[in-house]
């Protein structure tokens, strides 16, 4: 544990951090000094917006795992949607612990190639004309952590969100890190990906095996990688550099939900397309976890849960959704359901009423509601 971090004071700027970074491109996270809380290096590439900003304005608290049992934090891993939890109060896990944890259980799922998986997904990707704003934007947008850079359908390269920032421009002087936050006209936010982009990228056949790209993800330190359509040997020489998809983090994630899954009711989430990719799995996370309990506690085994679009958001920074949670047991059926108001701002994302913008986490608490409408249902007819 406690390799991928350092800690610093929530005190301390953007500045601050910027001026170490480079001594440290294997960390993905910050732990701040309380220890209750942390800073993930993706929201300072892609959404600071002033070197003097605060670290502490971008802190999100840790998940806590109330065992220490390694599967345990391993399922807390998964539900929190983090890449890092609090495994005891001096402990903490990261997903560097969830890999090896993956390995040494020797999931059923390790030994399947990549392409008989089921991971293949859309792929966002850039050209090496691109702006770095561009890949900024696409980044923020897709929730993607990778994006392979292609001429035509062959990979030239990649850029991960830290390249956004651990550069040799940075390193060099050529511009006022400032500059980074600004949209005038000398900002390296003008300048094409060729600038940063890595041009030896780490790619693995899809005829590879789980085990495998998992074995590289943990290795590298990596949250996901570029599969080609090549053999193995292709892959290695280079000979066939055609893209296929990316792996990441989350398909493994996704794998080991399916293999743990002895589910004694039926899920179904429609209009799950007008939801961001996170905020679909983080919604599908609680969702199976409220019916693990109310399937323990009652008859109900069928939860509807349906998202629909109020009104024409296109072009403005608002989305309003309508959540409607429908449970049944036969001709039984509880429904409630809530309109929630989202914002992609970043004022408002990082404002202090945060929750009031996030889909998921109004979901989590609707889905509460629904378990004890449940609980009070149960109790009156004992």
């Amino acid at each position: 544990m406690l390799k991928n971090y350092y800690k610093i004071d929530e005190q301390s700027t953007v500045g601050n951090f910027l001026k170490e970074i480079n001594d440290k491109k294997n960390s993905r996270y910050i732990i701040l000094e309380n220890g209750n809380s942390y800073v993930d290096f993706r929201e300072i590439a892609l959404n600071v917006k002033d070197v003097n900003e605060k670290l502490k304005t971008l802190k999100r608290p840790l998940s806590n795992c109330d065992s220490k049992i390694k599967c345990d934090c391993l399922n807390r891993l998964i539900e929190s949607g983090d890449l890092v939890i609090k495994a005891s109060e001096n402990d903490i896990y990261d997903l560097s612990d969830a890999f090896k944890e993956i390995l040494d259980n020797d999931y059923t799922f390790l030994n399947q190639t990549i392409d008989s998986a089921n991971s293949r997904h859309e792929i966002f990707a850039l050209n090496e004309d691109d702006k770095i704003s561009s890949a900024k934007s696409l980044f923020k947008t897709k929730k993607t952590n990778l994006l392979p850079v292609l001429d035509k359908l062959q990979i030239i390269g990649e850029l991960r969100p830290m390249d956004l920032l651990v550069n040799e421009l940075f390193k060099n002087g050529n511009h006022e890190k400032t500059s980074y936050f600004s949209e005038k006209q000398d900002s390296i936010l003008n300048l094409p990906i060729s600038n940063i982009y890595n041009k030896k990228p780490l790619t693995i056949s899809k005829h590879s095996t789980i085990r495998d790209a998992l074995e590289i993800l943990s290795n590298k330190s990596l949250v996901s990688i570029i599969v080609t359509n090549g053999n193995e040997a292709e892959t290695q020489s280079n000979q066939d550099n055609e893209i296929y998809t990316v792996l990441s983090y989350k398909d493994i994630f996704r794998l080991i939900r399916e293999d743990n899954k002895v589910e004694k009711y039926h899920l179904e989430i429609l209009g799950g397309g007008k939801l961001y990719e996170d905020e679909y799995e983080l919604i599908d996370i609680y969702s199976r976890r409220a019916m693990d309990k109310i399937a323990k506690m009652s008859d109900y085994d069928n939860l509807k849960l349906s998202v629909k679009t109020i009104g024409n958001t296109i072009g403005t920074h608002m989305r309003k959704v309508d959540i409607k949670l429908l449970l049944s047991h036969g001709n039984h059926i509880i429904s409630v359901d809530k309109e929630i108001h989202s914002s992609i701002v970043d004022e408002d994302l990082h404002s202090h009423e945060k929750e009031k913008w996030n889909i998921p986490k109004m979901t989590q608490e609707l889905l509460k509601n629904l378990q004890i409408m449940v609980k009070n249902e149960v109790k009156k007819h004992r």
